[in-house]
């Protein structure tokens, strides 16, 4: 058309100049680059379309995809990189949602199953790695420091083992308590097991009510004590020195309220020391 014609109006799509060098080119109908036979390639191959411009996975259909796929780079044992796995085997499984005929099935199926071994070998040589390289191993990193504090604990134990050896002669263990308490009750079965270890264990009920299954050599109703003492609530424990009695020795509250047994021994240790 003239372009007296056209008229003041008219537009017309530009032409680009790959398209052009294409139309003209006699070499422009080479579809994909092909693989070197023999050598392994290093190279990157960007399928290319008969136009010579580079395929974004985005645009293949189910046509193209299984020249796509024999265009792309091999590993030197025959799978596709992890780089081109990780583009084609989204629209690998689109095209199979899409149209889940066998072909589309299969093909999506067998990238993952590549994928997946792939994955499998990776995990493999990394324990494998890992288990002979101990600085890279988390787990002997780990128990190492556990090591250690199982070591420093059984030094603790036997330390304050020790330590209680030696106040079992001294000192004695004064339970005060209300024999109305439900929690003065549940903390005689740890005042038993410290009088069953070789100390001594008086009982001093606050209101009158004799706790009987306590192992004490002395089990008394004595309400002034807990002023006498300092005690603000019960049950409470104190270690008291058997050499107070002439002023020489110490009397200590140990808690106002229920300890456990460890917590106990702990804390009788800290006054052995």
């Amino acid at each position: 058309m003239a372009d007296s014609e056209r008229g003041w109006f008219w537009y017309e799509e530009p032409v680009e100049e790959e398209q052009i060098e294409a139309a003209e080119s006699p070499e422009s109908t080479a579809v994909i680059r092909e693989k070197a036979p023999e050598e392994h390639q290093t190279d990157t191959v960007v399928p290319q379309d008969f136009t010579g411009r580079s395929i974004k996975v985005a645009d293949i259909d189910e046509n193209s995809m299984d020249r796509y796929i024999e265009s792309l780079p091999r590993t030197p044992g025959g799978t596709l990189f992890a780089k081109d796995l990780k583009e084609i085997l989204p629209k690998s499984l689109e095209l199979a949602v899409d149209n889940p005929s066998p072909v589309n099935v299969l093909r999506y199926f067998t990238l993952q199953r590549m994928t997946m071994n792939k994955s499998e070998n990776f995990a493999t040589e990394s324990r494998r790695l890992v288990m002979l390289s101990p600085e890279l191993d988390e787990m002997g990193g780990a128990v190492r420091p556990l090591k250690l504090r199982e070591e420093a604990e059984r030094k603790e134990e036997r330390e304050v083992g020790s330590v209680l050896a030696d106040l079992r002669n001294r000192v004695i263990l004064v339970y005060v308590y209300q024999g109305g308490c439900p929690y003065c009750r549940q903390g005689v079965s740890e005042i038993n097991i410290l009088a069953d270890e070789g100390f001594s264990v008086v009982g001093i009920s606050l209101d009158g009510i004799i706790l009987n299954d306590l192992k004490a050599v002395s089990n008394i109703h004595e309400p002034s004590a807990a002023s006498y003492y300092g005690i603000s609530s019960v049950p409470a424990l104190l270690a008291v020195d058997s050499d107070e009695r002439d002023g020489s020795g110490y009397s200590v509250v140990m808690s106002n309220g229920l300890l456990n047994l460890s917590e106990i021994k702990l804390r009788l240790a800290e006054i052995g020391k």
